[in-house]
């Protein structure tokens, strides 16, 4: 299914303190070379669409409810001439929110973005995204938030979450604690045993221009228990971005993460809840955990509504011990096997990815988006191959609208 734009007019109109939205988003993305092996035919074309209704009902004295209802379709075409698709429908959303002498509850299903979503984030890339059962508590100053994953592209939802939040002159700060008892999370470990993980991550965040300098920064520590044994684990961010031009910005960062263990005690970090499209490459390869990177690029507003980005990206392991994991928290497969090397003895480089991307607003509520990345395996992917080794492309175009 691929849904097209309908006229501005279509929603009609209803009562005072009673509306609707409506929003509609079409993806294609084809993958070649997905294992990094040019002899195994393993390219795919998949179309994702994806339909949202809401209805809004403004209860009086500050106060509001809202229903987000979503039909998802996907449609998986591979090169060996098999076709699947999938349907699924969830409540996206489902609250009622209060706002009083600057504060604001909200109880219900509800999206949690936090800081650069590097750690907190509603996904919406993907077509399911991610939403919280809870109760949140916010002012310009604090933020609470207690609630249960109810909805999220990896099905594991026994997993309750809380967080504190506090906005100051240096920039956020965030405690997280995370509790996950559900059976999803046995694919996030390699060796060793599954089972529940409790921990807490303490985080904060820079954001601020300085001159014409733009410098973020973000620091976690990490610690409590993961799979029957103390955690103990950090990550950490750094990005500068300047214009060197009216019209272009450049930006250089890096990014850490730890892995491994020692002592019994495991070193690798979780990501948490995080939108990771935004940050490691496009090809969705890369996820916060055992990593280290270096990226820089230029973004281009050629015209007013219309924006191009380039980007190099450099990944390796930080500990050559421990494996490679990918945008969802999972370690990833390469010919079907988990990508790591308990020896050591395959080193830590990964690769590097170059991506472009392109986003053309055709008004304030239609956009066009469309870019390629390539992947160029390094030596750790390499030797996962079996045969001939090769880049992996991805391609996409996208279409959204919003009414």
């Amino acid at each position: 299914m691929v849904f097209l734009p309908l006229p501005a007019d279509a929603i009609p109109p209803l009562s005072d303190n009673l509306s609707w939205d409506l929003s509609l988003r079409s993806r294609a993305e084809r993958r070649d070379d997905l294992d990094f092996d040019e002899e195994v035919s393993d390219n795919g074309l998949k179309i994702w669409s994806r339909g949202r209704i809401g209805l809004n009902y403004a209860m009086g004295e500050g106060s509001k409810a809202r229903i987000v209802y979503q039909y998802n379709n996907l449609q998986n075409l591979s090169t060996l001439g098999s076709e699947s698709q999938k349907t699924k429908q969830d409540l996206v959303e489902a609250y009622i929110t209060r706002n009083d002498e600057g504060s604001t509850l909200t109880i219900g299903r509800q999206k949690v973005n936090k800081g650069a979503q590097r750690l907190m984030g509603a996904l919406e890339w993907a077509n399911t995204s991610r939403s919280f059962d809870g109760v949140r508590l916010s002012n310009g100053e604090w933020d609470f938030f207690a609630g249960q994953l109810a909805l999220n592209p990896v099905s594991n939802y026994d997993v309750q979450v809380g967080l504190a939040a506090n906005k100051n002159q240096y920039g956020e700060t965030m405690l997280i604690y995370k509790s996950d008892s559900s059976k999803a999370n046995q694919q996030f470990t390699h060796t060793g045993p599954t089972g529940m993980i409790s921990h807490y991550t303490l985080n904060h965040r820079f954001d601020q221009k300085m001159g014409k300098v733009r410098v973020e920064a973000e620091g976690s520590i990490q610690w409590g228990r993961k799979y029957g044994a103390d955690l103990e684990a950090w990550a950490g961010h750094a990005k500068l971005s300047t214009p060197v031009s009216g019209s272009m910005t450049a930006f250089l960062e890096g990014n850490i993460a730890t892995g491994g263990s020692s002592d019994g005690t495991i070193n690798t970090f979780d990501n948490l809840f995080p939108t990771n499209h935004l940050f490691y490459g496009y090809g969705d390869r890369q996820g916060l955990s055992n990593m280290t990177s270096l990226s820089g690029g230029v973004v281009w507003q050629a015209r007013k509504d219309l924006s191009l980005e380039i980007s190099a990206h450099t990944f390796s392991l930080y500990d050559e011990e421990d494996g490679w994991y990918g945008v969802g928290g999972g370690m990833n497969k390469i010919g079907g096997v988990n990508a790591i090397d308990a020896t050591g003895n395959s080193g830590k480089d990964i690769g590097s990815e170059l991506d472009f991307n392109a986003k053309w607003r055709l008004d304030n509520k239609t956009m066009f988006m469309g870019g390629v990345t390539v992947f160029q395996p390094g030596d750790f992917v390499k030797s996962f191959v079996n045969g001939t080794v090769s880049d992996s492309t991805w391609a996409y175009v996208q279409f959204s609208r919003k009414f």
